[in-house]
């Protein structure tokens, strides 16, 4: 017999938002950040590329690929309008998002 689960209220209100879409990294995914402004892009980090995917899109709206070696972390300017990306160049890189 399964011991009963306690449901806490954290629990369940976590347990009503649902998976919009999931998509495969090309490797191991460093960092995940949002835009602060609409529409709220999405910046995901891996390997030696950042994706910046629309909030409902699959596929990357636009991705970056100017790195030699592996990306770690990644984060938008206040106004969403630039990202800073740093990882094992020992630099960080800003973009325009």
């Amino acid at each position: 017999p399964k011991p009963a689960e306690i449901s806490t209220p954290e629990m369940k209100y976590w347990r009503q938002f649902k998976t919009i879409t999931m998509t495969k990294a090309y490797a191991a995914v460093h960092c995940v950040t949002f835009s602060p402004i609409a529409p709220y892009d999405l910046a995901v980090t891996n390997s030696t590329r950042v994706q910046i995917y629309g909030v409902r899109g699959k596929a990357p709206k636009k991705t970056i690929s100017r790195f030699k070696d592996v990306v770690y972390c990644t984060a938008f300017r206040s106004d969403g309008k630039l990202i800073a990306s740093s990882g094992e160049e020992k630099d960080v890189k800003i973009m325009e998002a």
